[in-house]
């Protein structure tokens, strides 16, 4: 009501007391303000007296103020308008659609369509993948365990083994084993497992880097000791065998990105969502230090792809619709599945087409 952005229309301030008496006020000079004597009427509702004033003061009459006074009935009024003025409603979602999009680009955030903000006023379950979401991505070396032979060793082989995957943690790997300048030779049969690790042929022996589930398939069961040591620090383990041998780990930490804390708390405690989850396959001591200082009421850890699809599942069949915030890594089926934001510094990375 007032004419804060340099307009001059004739308009004032309206102010309720505590007795729900309504007041119009007239601005007479900068920062002096004039109310002339008035308030609610015998009879009158709050709605009505203020309708009153502003009709009485400068001329203002709309049909859908009478219409909320009288009747006290939105959608009647809705109604009334409907039916008076259809074109503008019509318009009105499309162009609140556009504006929205617009806005929300220049923020960097792309939105496929009008529809997913429409849904996005529904969801009342968010669900977060944690690498590359809630935290940066940015993983760096901080320890080699040689469990055989010595770091380099350690690096090299998990290097050769990693070399074919696009996960992040390979290429903080690799880049590594360039870095230290060791030689990173031709392999055979690559494969590349989600949620697992990569396997591969090399020297004639069977080469595997990945979590200790993955190694646990195939028989190599004494990973305790080294996981033990990365989850003190709070890190993430990659483990490298050969054949039935276990060689060493490789002990990666990530950082949180900056605002996740706060973005969690508003999502938390100022959107209409029941429930706010954090899904990884990161072992869970380490999920829950990440969870405990972000206030993440719940966390679900050393998930596989499928699996963090089957708790999105499982969400919406309870009635819930659910948010799925990831990076398309190792999510890419849990975000297909809901209503998805993906967060990515490159849209155009292979895992984010397939998210």
């Amino acid at each position: 009501m007032l004419d804060r952005d340099g307009y001059r229309p004739n308009v004032g301030i309206i102010l309720v007391n505590s007795r729900n008496e309504v007041f119009w006020g007239k601005r007479v000079r900068e920062h002096s303000w004039q109310f002339p004597q008035g308030g609610i009427k015998r009879g009158e509702s709050p709605e009505q007296a203020m309708y009153r004033e502003l009709h009485e003061e400068v001329g203002l009459h709309p049909q859908h103020v009478r219409i909320v006074g009288r009747t006290r009935d939105w959608l009647r009024t809705v109604a009334v308008l409907l039916v008076g003025c259809p074109c503008a409603l019509i318009l009105a979602t499309p162009t609140a659609m556009v504006a929205a999009m617009g806005g929300l680009a220049r923020r960097g955030i792309l939105v496929r369509g009008g529809a997913i903000i429409q849904q996005a006023a529904k969801v009342d379950a968010v669900v977060f993948d944690k690498t590359g979401t809630i935290t940066e991505g940015k993983f760096e070396i901080i320890r080699v365990i040689a469990n055989n032979g010595s770091e380099d060793d350690v690096l090299q082989l998990a290097a050769i083994a990693e070399r074919g995957s696009d996960h992040v943690l390979a290429r903080v790997i690799v880049d590594a084993a360039r870095t230290r300048g060791l030689p990173l030779t031709a392999v055979e049969d690559a494969r590349v497992l989600p949620g697992r690790g990569v396997e591969c042929t090399h020297n004639g022996r069977t080469l595997r880097a990945g979590n200790a589930a993955f190694l646990a398939e195939h028989g190599i069961a004494d990973t305790g000791a080294l996981l033990d040591q990365a989850d003190q620090l709070g890190a993430t383990a990659v483990l490298v065998a050969e054949d039935s041998r276990l060689i060493g780990a490789i002990v990666l930490r990530d950082r949180i990105r900056q605002g996740a804390k706060k973005a969690i708390h508003q999502i938390d405690h100022h959107l209409d969502v029941h429930q706010v989850v954090m899904l990884t396959g990161d072992r869970r001591r380490a999920a829950e230090v990440i969870a405990r200082e972000l206030l993440i009421p719940h966390v679900e850890a050393e998930l596989l792809p499928e699996q963090k699809l089957d708790r999105i599942r499982h969400l919406a069949s309870h009635g819930h619709t659910v948010a799925m915030i990831g990076d398309g890594i190792n999510d890419a089926p849990a975000l297909a599945a809901r209503l998805r934001a993906v967060l990515a510094a490159d849209p155009f990375q292979p895992q984010i087409r397939q998210a």
